[in-house]
């Protein structure tokens, strides 16, 4: 979408066929793409060539935009062969080494996906496995990670954590991963939903990391015994690896109703984000929290 004197103009850039660019039946695919300072896109373009997902990149050139497949995931019968998780979930992530993070929806040892980093060599792009998601530590990371200038990675899952209030296996977690001395990386849980009906539950999108090491996340569910519509919640750093967790907004269905998005933050530390339902004409709302 390109401004001009007269409105907006529309041009596509990369059309998708079903053997580089639709999503499987199961897959919900990639909606955030990722824009690096050449003007690059990077995505999750389609099935791949294993037909479990892929990354790809679009590139501007004299000739209009070019698509090129960087990493195909895959499934086999033996998952020793392929342990790499597959069916990546939304978002990308860059380090400042120029590096991109994501995470898969099933595949890994567990089966429960994973949290991945794919390193840029020169012999193309590799995959290293960060996180086999869990009962105990998440699974079903919905949304994908983000990368703050330390090199820590932080994200969500929708379910696991043994939470009470929605299911048997707990109602998500927020997560971060660091990398310690030796290449390993380290799981912490920041928070775990712990109880649906008054601290929301099942987060399915991004966090959000402000300048002081806040953290700022939406539930799709919880957080009003009536409704259960969702929240907007902040985790704070309290020293010595506790963090506070507080509900800056409960939905009630009349104010919105099962936010599925992430939160953005003004200058001034205002937030905004939308919900899929509720409000006025019961499609959703675009809402604002003021400090």
């Amino acid at each position: 979408m390109t401004p001009g004197p007269h409105g907006w103009s529309f041009r596509l850039i990369d059309g998708n066929s079903w053997s580089d660019g639709v999503s499987p039946p199961d897959e919900p695919g990639s909606s955030d793409l990722l824009l690096d300072a050449a003007g690059n896109l990077y995505g999750g373009f389609g099935v791949g060539k294993e037909y479990y997902g892929a990354v790809g990149e679009l590139s501007p050139g004299t000739h209009g935009w070019e698509e090129k497949n960087l990493y195909d995931f895959c499934l086999h019968p033996d998952d020793s062969l392929c342990q790499g998780g597959y069916l990546p979930g939304y978002r990308l992530a860059w380090d400042a080494e120029g590096n991109l993070y994501g995470v898969t929806l099933a595949g890994g040892v567990t089966r429960g996906g994973v949290a991945y980093q794919l390193e840029r060599t020169t012999d193309g792009w590799k995959e290293h496995v960060l996180l086999n998601f869990r009962p105990s530590v998440g699974y079903f990371p919905y949304a994908g990670p983000v990368v703050d200038q330390a090199g820590n990675v932080y994200g969500t899952t929708l379910q696991g954590g043994g939470g009470a209030g929605c299911g048997p296996t707990g109602c998500g977690t927020v997560y971060k991963l660091s990398k310690s001395k030796d290449g390993q990386w380290a799981e912490t849980i920041l928070y775990n939903f712990s109880y649906y009906p008054k601290n929301g539950g099942g987060p399915a999108a991004p966090v959000m990391l402000d300048k002081r090491g806040n953290i700022y996340g939406t539930t799709s569910g919880g957080g009003d015994p009536t409704c259960s519509c969702g929240v907007v919640f902040r985790l704070t750093p309290d020293g010595g690896g506790k963090w506070t967790y507080e509900i800056l907004h409960r939905f009630t269905g009349k104010d919105g109703w099962v936010p599925q998005a992430g939160v953005i933050m003004d200058d001034k530390g205002n937030l905004y984000g939308t919900t899929t339902e509720g409000g006025r004409g019961g499609d959703g709302v675009v809402f604002e929290i003021t400090r």
